[in-house]
């Protein structure tokens, strides 16, 4: 409630703006009066007060000076609009405009409020033409005739941006955009999620938006299915745009890509370029997932023959090819990297490093031991994780436990395609293989069911085979060597002599350790599986032996130590070894390539020369100056050999490449730029895939690939912030629009 106070009566004042709401003015020469000399008050001006809940209550001078278009009237002690009561249009016209303002209690937060009223933008941008135009007579008629088309083109403007940014904002959080039912109209019946932010817009405050969506027509909502593909293409257009700029700037690149099949059972092709930008640094960005009506060598090569073309990115500028080890794509003579070859024999092939390890594992596991105890604890993860009730037996006797070694409470899953959760099953089961044992002894004193009792019966005399704890005793030790690496290989800014270096050092590890396999194994890893098998109520034992058999192992052997030493240890050793030298053996690029790194150069002996004869046989047409590479190499092996300054030397390509000055030394900084583009792994590719998995998943799996592509790359490429007034031209360029966006004068 509030009632006035003694207030000082209010006399007549020139110019005072409160009578515009009485008579307004008609006559051009009195508005522009009374909008540039309106009556204003002193600092001093004695404000009647009003009391509001028990308080005084006056006008704030200061408001005056922080919202430019408000002004007082003394003869209504009330405060206005002056560019609303002028040039004001619509129904929803309340206080500020129709009726004076005088709750001074809440007058800071709605004066706020009424700044983002879409008729008070409208007003403001009208007052602002006619007072140019009153200054300015000569250009008035012009002025004049593009007032109300330019007040409409900004509020068009602002509205498809808000429909925009809730796109943006879908995209960027890979949420589904349209509902069980999606036309248009936003009503209680929609409930899509982009319909849902939209009205979370407007409820909080969009009232551009919410004008628009109340007052269009039904054909004009600019919010349905088809609105929505267009825009999406567009932001993804944007996004790629940068990204191929960048590219094209560097010059050179590799490819990679790898198939997948999607919800929907269409086989997509995702497409991935790695390059050295401009800040000196290695990126793997992702570009598109294409169909492919059969996934043969022929039509893959010219599929992305064809992207290259599209993007503008020329074929004789790739320097590496990355792909996994399908005959499709890595076949010598009909594959993929094959007919690229064929194209640009500068387009060297990489078979995915991380695989090749993946498959070094999987060989060495062909063990008839090895195989069987990765059977049972694959099986024996999934006997718990399939069954709720299960599982809440086995986080039961986890929790009366004292003590656990890990916080997990499930086994991890073998998985084929997931590398690292390889190590870490054996790592969970290691930890919790004790409390594994004894839910199961539970399960079968408690009389479960008659499938699971005779399940947990058979994991009990399992896991009591010495077979089993011997085996997943060595597999473990000799993974533990692999985990470092394989966690490695998968980072983006991995380079050939790194890696290189890395799978040099662990092969020769693992060498090693087969040579004193007998000193290793009888000490601290029998040790080990004997400790298992007194948890689990055992002991170590050779199996029963006879002269002639043919279904399991039959070495001789006087001790347990010798008996499965001789089956288990030395024979999966031997494999590992076998294989990490047989699928890593091409490294003579490597080799070449590390002479230019400023650690290795001071390693070797003071007769040392840099030779670079492959990398020229391979990329000699790339470096400016041939003729004078002799001497190049010889001032930048002088130049390490000399320095003294403080700090680590550059130990990899990538830092060598961020030091290499490419006017003193331009063949070598090509050098390095080429071979930090050569792939190691298509990790990144197989994260694209992984995206792929949550945007178009069994919930949505009807969607054209330009939404796909353009929701993929929102997804992805989610640093990469998108220009909304640049996508708001480029739609009312490319299609047709009912809503005017540009003014006549854009182009």
């Amino acid at each position: 409630m509030a009632t006035k106070c003694g207030a000082p009566g209010q006399r007549e004042v020139a110019f005072d703006f409160g009578r515009c709401l009485t008579q307004r003015p008609t006559a051009d020469a009195e508005k522009f009066q009374l909008l540039t000399q309106h009556w204003t008050p002193t600092s001093g001006f004695p404000f009647p007060t009003t009391v509001i809940n028990k308080k005084n209550r006056k006008f704030g001078i200061d408001w005056l000076q922080k919202h430019p278009w408000l002004v007082y009237s003394p003869s209504l002690d009330g405060a206005l609009c002056k560019h609303c009561v002028m040039f004001g249009t619509g129904d929803n016209l309340g206080y500020f405009v129709k009726t004076p303002y005088r709750n001074w209690k809440k007058c800071s937060d709605d004066l706020k409020d009424h700044a983002t009223k879409q008729y008070h933008s409208v007003a403001l941008l009208k007052s602002e033409h006619f007072l140019e135009n009153m200054r300015n007579p000569s250009e008035g008629i012009d002025v004049q005739m593009n007032v109300e088309a330019d007040a409409q083109i900004d509020v068009n403007r602002k509205v498809l941006a808000s429909i925009y940014k809730t796109v943006v904002f879908c995209g960027r959080q890979g949420l589904a955009l349209r509902g069980h039912r999606d036309d248009g109209v936003l009503d209680e019946d929609n409930r899509s999620n982009f319909n849902a932010l939209l009205k979370f817009r407007i409820d909080s405050g969009d009232e551009f938006l919410k004008t628009h969506l109340e007052t269009c027509n039904s054909s004009a909502t600019y919010i349905s299915k088809e609105t929505q593909n267009r825009l999406i293409e567009i932001l993804g257009s944007q996004i790629r745009g940068k990204l191929l700029a960048e590219i094209r700037q560097s010059k050179y690149f590799s490819l990679l890509a790898d198939e997948v099949v999607d919800a929907s059972n269409t086989e997509q092709i995702s497409i991935v370029i790695r390059f050295v930008d401009s800040n000196q640094e290695v990126r793997e960005v992702f570009l598109a997932f294409m169909e492919c009506d059969n996934i043969t060598g022929e039509t893959l090569t010219g599929l992305i023959l064809q992207c290259l073309r599209d993007w503008d990115l020329d074929v004789a500028n790739v320097r590496g090819q990355g792909y996994d080890g399908a005959a499709n794509m890595a076949a010598k003579f009909k594959g993929v990297q094959a007919r690229i070859l064929g194209i640009n024999p500068k387009a060297l092939y990489f078979h995915c490093a991380a695989h090749c390890l993946n498959l070094c594992i999987v060989k060495a596991c062909t063990v008839p031991a090895v195989k069987n105890m990765l059977a049972v604890l694959k099986q024996l993860s999934l006997f718990f994780s399939q069954s709720p009730k299960r599982q809440r037996k086995f986080e039961e006797v986890i929790g009366q436990a004292d003590e656990v070694q890990t916080q997990r409470k499930k086994l991890v899953d073998l998985c084929r395609t997931r590398w690292v959760e390889r190590h870490h099953a054996f790592e969970t089961f290691a930890s919790l293989s004790q409390l594994v044992f004894i839910c199961l002894e539970q399960i079968v004193e408690e009389n479960w069911d008659g499938e699971t009792v005779s399940k947990a019966s058979g994991f009990l005399h399992a896991l009591c085979d010495s077979n089993f704890l011997i085996a997943f005793v060595v597999a473990r030790r000799c993974l533990q060597y692999l985990q470092p690496l394989s966690v490695l290989l998968q980072k983006r800014t991995q380079d050939v002599v790194q890696s290189y270096k890395e799978i040099t050092n662990i092969t020769a590890s693992l060498g090693e350790l087969r040579t004193g396999i007998q000193e290793v194994f009888n000490g601290s890893w029998f040790k080990e599986a004997s400790d298992m098998a007194h948890v689990f109520n055992t002991d170590i034992e050779v199996p029963r032996l006879c002269k002639k058999q043919t279904l399991r192992e039959n070495h001789p052997g006087d001790t347990p130590k010798d008996y499965f030493r001789v089956s288990i240890a030395v024979p999966f050793l031997e494999h590992l070894v076998e294989q990490m030298k047989d699928r890593f053996k091409n490294a003579q690029l490597a080799q070449d390539a590390m002479k230019l790194i400023p650690a290795n150069i001071l390693q070797q002996g003071p007769c040392f020369s840099v030779d670079a004869r492959q990398l020229v046989e391979i990329w000699g047409d790339d470096i400016p100056d041939r003729a004078g590479l002799g001497a190049e190499l010889h001032r930048w092996n002088t130049k390490w050999r000399n320095y003294n300054e403080p700090g680590a030397l550059p130990s990899t390509l990538v830092k060598t490449l961020k030091v290499c000055n490419s006017d003193m030394f331009p063949n070598i900084h090509v050098f390095l730029r080429v071979l930090c583009t050569l792939p190691i792994t298509t990790a990144e590719v197989e994260r694209t895939n992984s995206s792929l998995k949550l945007l178009k998943n069994y919930m949505r799996t009807t969607m054209g690939a330009e939404r796909l592509n353009g929701l993929a790359l929102m997804k992805i490429h989610s640093d990469i912030p998108v220009d909304i007034e640049a996508a708001v031209d480029s739609y009312a360029l490319k299609f047709r629009s009912h809503m005017k966006l540009l003014p006549k004068n854009f182009l």
